[in-house]
């Protein structure tokens, strides 16, 4: 399986852009090498023992490849590039899967991989086909070997052919037979009467249990406490070793923004924008031609406002907290996507506005059409006249079956009603709405 892996590997670490978040991405690279070796060891590993007894037995067995693909889960949300080998890694987890082969496993994690990596900047792509050359061999290796499932005891899906099945060792003798009339001594000993218990070791519990109540509470007054090491059968307390969290590591590097323009695919790379850096240098996009198109990613802070001026292509706002945003024109639209409490302002025309898993996005101006999934707190506001007119956007729905009446001539001849169903789904209305 390393032999396999190496040179997708090699291919990943060579294609690394020399700019922007490639250390991250080198170390998320580095780290999928190791979980890819860990799994590598424990397909040995089980291709010379049988299967686990217990659930405790195999999570031990798989306990270092789980380790290694935590590792690389902990760099997910350091770059685009990072992101796209996060979801990658995910493959490795086939020989965990259940409920399917591992050949469909593998390809779902293809198709979300491919999500990701249709995002990475223009100087990405290469870096991206390596990607998608890992996962492809990943694929053909455990499809070639493991296409049934894991096996244990064994190499899977290799059939063993004639001259194998000639050449091996007839099974093994069956044990020998008990000796003559072990039966009958079994039956002689269970007819033989249980010993009762001696007189004399009933006297002396009498007196032992006399005595205790004789002495009455004050028999304990000679006791003594005993600590945890002075009992020979108390195991040793286990102590935890001191761990260091992935917040404080990852706080501890430094983080870079980007404001490039990728002038092959025509679009605007706004990366880790902070109120730092919003304090240094002001955040102005002036759009020179309408194919080209703006992406911000990873952007938080309550003064970061990123001004777009001219008509551009379309706007995807990932993973920001706390920005605001200024358009002139889109001829597209605009898409919010895992944000929360941003602010959209429209200076011109938005023919669509796409809110996706967003948590509080307050827009101004009027967008011609508003599209909406797993959105909250999300408000309109619009001038009318002197004042400012607010329109909350509504999060709850009700589906009901509404009858609609059909007028039919049955084959009777008189001429009845037939009555449909349908159902119907409107929103429901919002406390604060006008």
């Amino acid at each position: 399986m390393e032999e396999r892996l190496r040179g997708p590997l090699e291919a990943l670490l060579s294609r690394v852009p020399p700019e922007g978040e490639a250390s991250a991405t080198v170390e998320v690279v580095r780290a999928l090498e190791r979980a890819a070796q860990c799994q590598s060891a424990f397909l040995e590993a089980a291709a010379g023992r049988t299967a686990p007894v217990n659930t405790a037995e195999l999570v031990s067995l798989l306990e270092p490849t789980v380790a290694a693909l935590d590792t690389v889960e902990r760099y997910r949300r350091e770059s685009a590039g990072a992101t796209a080998v996060a979801e990658a890694a995910e493959a490795l987890r086939w020989v965990a899967a259940t409920g399917q082969l591992p050949g469909e496993f593998i390809a779902q994690v293809q198709q979300s991989t491919e999500y990701h990596l249709l995002r990475l900047p223009g100087e990405w792509r290469p870096f991206g086909e390596s990607v998608r050359q890992w996962l492809q061999a990943l694929r053909e290796y455990v499809v070639g070997r493991y296409g049934e499932g894991l096996m244990w005891g064994g190499v899977a899906n290799e059939a063993p052919s004639g001259e194998a099945n000639r050449s091996a060792p007839p099974p093994p003798a069956p044990p020998p037979l008990p000796p003559r009339g072990w039966m009958e001594a079994d039956a002689d000993d269970r007819r033989q009467p249980v010993p009762k218990p001696s007189d004399d070791a009933g006297g002396s519990r009498e007196a032992l249990f006399a005595e205790i109540n004789a002495a009455g509470e004050s028999i304990t007054s000679t006791l003594r406490r005993t600590g945890e090491r002075a009992t020979p059968t108390a195991p040793p307390r286990p102590t935890p070793a001191p761990t260091k969290s992935a917040s404080s590591s990852s706080s501890t590097r430094a983080v870079t923004p980007v404001l490039t323009l990728d002038a092959a695919a025509h679009r605007w790379r706004v990366e880790r924008l902070t109120e730092a850096a919003a304090a240094a240098q002001p955040h102005h996009i002036r759009i020179t031609h309408p194919r080209q198109t703006v992406y911000l990613y990873h952007c938080s802070g309550v003064d970061v406002v990123v001004d777009v001026s001219g008509k551009c292509n379309s706007v995807v706002v990932d993973s920001c907290q706390h920005i605001g945003l200024v358009l002139d024109d889109v001829v597209s639209g605009v898409e919010f996507i895992r944000s929360q409490n941003c602010r959209l302002q429209i200076r011109g025309r938005v023919p669509s506005l796409s809110v996706d898993q967003t948590a509080g996005l307050t827009v101004i101006g009027a967008p011609e059409q508003i599209v909406t999934c797993c959105a909250t707190a999300l408000c309109v506001v619009e001038a009318d006249g002197e004042e400012d007119h607010e329109t909350p956007i509504p999060e709850q729905f009700i589906t009901t079956r509404e009858p609609v009446q059909h007028a039919g001539r049955q084959p009777g001849g008189d001429k009845e009603s037939v009555v449909r169903y349908r159902w119907v789904t409107r929103p429901l209305q919002h406390n604060a709405a006008a």
